[in-house]
């Protein structure tokens, strides 16, 4: 099935264009072939999962976390992980691939590392997922862009805009300890938004900067929000999202046998759903 639609072709502006080799750009087919090519290594760490001590069976640790073609291996010490990378690079040579020198390190879970994203480290003894450095610095980086590139746009473009990416890393990260994250990036928000103001109005004072672009809202004092009409000339509230005030929430992993394709499943999926649905992800506009 795999191979005939990786053939078919694509058709562009009207004009049919042969698929020889390649995959769409961002396409999810490029994670599917990746599960496809690294199926079975899982399996080939089943060696290193346990040894024997004083006659008993002992767990390494050695667990396995796979994400496309990003992946993390877990076990109890350097050495182990050592051996079982050894083993990985013949496995990826078979396969066309190789493991990337930059990308590969061998930590202690207290020291930390990066993941999709996220920080994953234990302090004394607490595992806590937070987001990366690098994923902050990366958004307000963005943030900053697209404030930046708004100079003469309207407060209503530049909150929808903002909504819109804000959106989209809130539900990423909701999931995680993401709280003083968020707080930080409102901070960080707000400084980039009050610079936008005072350049626009530079010969206005801060007070007016202030009442004319934040407002009461709720509890909060300093709402970053304007007000629009719709088609029917009824006013609303645009407000930007504040990232601190997202609820955070709780994962259920789907289990690992579960298949949405097979009918034994179907009431699963289906109470999946409706957790789903309580815990709906957060909404673009506000």
């Amino acid at each position: 099935m795999l191979r005939k639609w990786l053939g078919a072709g694509v058709i562009e502006k009207n004009v049919f264009h042969i698929t020889d080799e390649g995959t769409p750009q961002g396409g999810i087919i490029s994670p599917v072939l990746a599960n496809i090519t690294l199926d079975g290594m899982d399996a080939q760490l089943d060696k290193y999962r346990t040894r024997k001590q004083d006659g008993k069976t002992v767990s390494r640790k050695v667990n396995l976390v796979r994400y496309a073609d990003d992946f993390i291996v877990t076990g109890e010490s350097r050495e182990v992980l050592e051996e079982i990378k050894a083993d990985l690079i013949p496995f990826l040579t078979e396969r066309g691939l190789e493991l990337s020198e930059e990308k590969t390190l061998i930590t202690h879970i207290d020291d930390g590392f990066d993941f999709l994203g996220f920080n994953i480290r234990k302090y004394k003894g607490v595992l806590l997922i937070k987001p990366s450095e690098k994923a902050l610095k990366k958004f307000a980086k963005a943030t900053h862009e697209i404030i930046y590139g708004m100079r003469s746009r309207k407060q209503a473009d530049v909150i929808e805009k903002l909504n819109r990416m804000i959106a989209g890393w809130v539900n990423y990260y909701r999931y995680v300890s993401s709280k003083k994250a968020f707080w930080r990036l409102d901070h960080t928000i707000f400084l980039q938004l009050r610079r936008w103001a005072i350049r626009r109005h530079q010969n206005k004072s801060l007070e007016w900067v202030r009442n004319k672009y934040w407002h009461k809202g709720g509890t909060r004092q300093w709402m970053y929000s304007t007000t629009r009409k719709d088609k029917k000339g009824k006013e609303s509230t645009l407000a930007l999202i504040t990232l601190a005030d997202t609820p955070l929430l709780r994962y259920t992993k789907v289990r690992a046998e579960a298949n949405p394709f097979d009918p034994q499943y179907d009431e699963y999926f289906a109470k999946r759903r409706s957790l789903n649905r309580q815990t709906r992800p957060l909404k673009r506009s506000a």
